[in-house]
Parts: C-alpha cells; structure tokens; sequence
C-alpha cells in the first residue's frame, strides 16, 4: 500500500501550538487483519497529535494520508485525551536527524471522539 512520505523539516506548518504529553501517553491502533500495535505519542494539541512510528514497522504498510481510522489515546495525566478517536492521517513525515531518527511521525487530526456504548 502506498503512502505518502515527505522528508523532515525545519519549517513547522502547523496551525495550532503542540504541546508534549505528561506522564504516560500513548496511542493503540488495531486495524482489522492487523494485530493491535501501540505507539508514543511525541506531541499533542487540542484536534491532533504526533504518533512516533519506527522505521521497521509493519503498521507503516497500513496507513496512508487521508486515511481515517479509530485511534485510543491514553493519559495517566491527562482525562479530556482518554478514548476513541475517530481520527485522519495528515501527514507521514521521516526523521533523519535527532532524538526521533528512525522513527517516522504520523500527523493524525482528530475529527471526533467516539461516544461509549
């Protein structure tokens, strides 16, 4: 499955602050197929979040820009950031450089938090 990849970049284009998680924050994806995976978040706003991907993993054959897909935020810290997510993939950006090299960031905007059942 292809998807598009752009290199890192100095220049943010984001259009809202982004702030990082305290205490544990972490994102769990399952796809159907597709064992569940889960990931660290690098950073947060209020309508989306940074997802650190490794390089090697078998969950990047599976997501695309434009996807939409469910994604559980967990926060030992933060409540408001707890539970589904229906969310879409903006961006899937390579890290060459820094504390995040070989790991990919996965722009997700949130587009709307599932209700409980």
């Amino acid at each position: 499955m292809a998807r598009a990849v752009t290199k890192d970049s100095s220049k943010d284009k984001r259009s809202e602050s982004r702030d990082a998680p305290k205490g544990f924050h972490g994102a769990s994806i399952k796809l159907v197929g597709v064992p569940l995976y889960q990931f660290k978040l690098k950073d947060t706003s209020e309508n989306g979040a940074s997802i650190l991907v490794k390089e090697d993993s078998f969950m990047l054959n599976y997501l695309k820009v434009g996807q939409t897909l469910k994604i559980n935020f967990s926060s030992e810290l933060e409540f408001d950031h707890n539970g589904d997510f229906q969310t879409e993939i903006v961006h899937i950006t390579r890290v060459d450089k820094g504390r995040y090299k070989g790991h990919y960031l996965v722009g997700v905007q949130i587009l709307d938090k599932e209700s409980a059942l």
